[in-house]
C-alpha cells in the first residue's frame, strides 16, 4: 500500500463515520420535530366538528412519544461532538509529528544539525542514525492510521517484515522504551498499536536472527534470458 492511497483511505474512513453520524443526528432531529409539530397540523387541518377531546389525547400520545425520541436525537449529537473531538485530537498529533519531521529532515539535508538532537543511547554511525529516523518516521505514520482504523489488517503484516530486518529490529530494541510511553498515552487505539508492533517484533525474533540490510537486494544485474 502506497502512503499516498493510505492516506486517502485514511480520510476517507474518517469522512465517512462523521458522515454516517450527521445522518443519524439530522434524522433523529427531524423525526423529533415532525412528532412534536403532528398535534398542531391536526388542529390546524381538522374540519370545524372536530370532536377536541380526542385531538387532546392525541396530542398527549404524541407528546409521550416524543420524549424518546428527543433523547435519541440527543444521543446522537452527543456522539457525532465526540468524534469530532477524536478527530481533533488526532488532526492535533499529526500537526505535531509533521513538524517534528520537518525538524529531522533538516537534520537529513544538513548532517552537522544531526548532534543537536543529543547522543545516542549508544554510539552509532551518521548513517545509522538516518535509518532510524526514517524508520521512526515510518512507525509514526502507521500509528497515525492506525488510530483512523485505517490499516488493522495490514499493521501485523507490515510491522513482522519490517522487524525482519536488521534496521528495524535494531530501531525497536532500542526505542521500544519511547513507544510504550507513546501507546500509554494514546487510548486505547495506541495501546492496540504497541501490542500489534511487541507482537511482530517477538515473532521475527522467534525466526532467527535479522536479515542484514546489506542482503536486501541483489547485486546480479543481469536480466533473466
Amino acid at each position: 500500500m502506497s502512503v499516498l492511497g493510505s492516506a486517502m483511505e485514511g480520510q476517507g474512513v474518517h469522512y465517512s463515520n462523521l458522515r454516517r453520524l450527521s445522518i443519524w443526528t439530522a434524522s433523529g432531529l427531524c423525526i423529533t420535530a415532525l412528532t412534536i409539530l403532528t398535534p398542531f397540523a391536526l388542529r390546524w387541518i381538522s374540519p370545524s366538528g372536530m370532536n377536541w377531546s380526542q385531538l387532546s389525547e392525541m396530542s398527549q400520545t404524541y407528546a409521550a412519544v416524543s420524549v424518546p425520541l428527543s433523547a435519541i436525537a440527543l444521543l446522537g449529537a452527543i456522539a457525532s461532538l465526540g468524534y469530532q473531538a477524536r478527530q481533533a485530537h488526532v488532526s492535533h498529533i499529526e500537526a505535531s509529528r509533521s513538524t517534528q519531521q520537518g525538524l529531522l529532515l533538516q537534520a537529513f539535508n544538513d548532517p552537522s544539525l544531526l548532534v543537536c538532537w543529543g547522543p545516542h543511547p549508544h554510539p552509532i554511525t551518521q548513517e545509522r542514525w538516518r535509518q532510524f529516523v526514517y524508520v521512526n518516521m515510518i512507525l509514526s505514520f502507521w500509528y497515525t492510521e492506525h488510530r483512523l482504523r485505517s490499516n488493522n489488517e495490514t499493521l501485523p503484516l507490515l510491522a513482522i517484515r519490517l522487524f525482519r530486518g536488521d534496521i528495524g529490529r535494531e530501531y525497536w530494541a532500542t526505542w521500544n522504551d519511547s513507544w510504550k510511553q507513546i501507546g500509554a498515552t494514546g487510548g486505547r487505539r495506541g495501546q492496540s498499536f504497541l501490542e500489534i508492533m511487541e507482537r511482530a517484533f517477538q515473532d521475527a525474533e522467534a525466526e532467527g536472527p535479522p536479515l542484514p540490510s546489506s542482503r536486501f537486494f541483489s547485486t546480479n544485474t543481469a536480466r533473466p534470458q
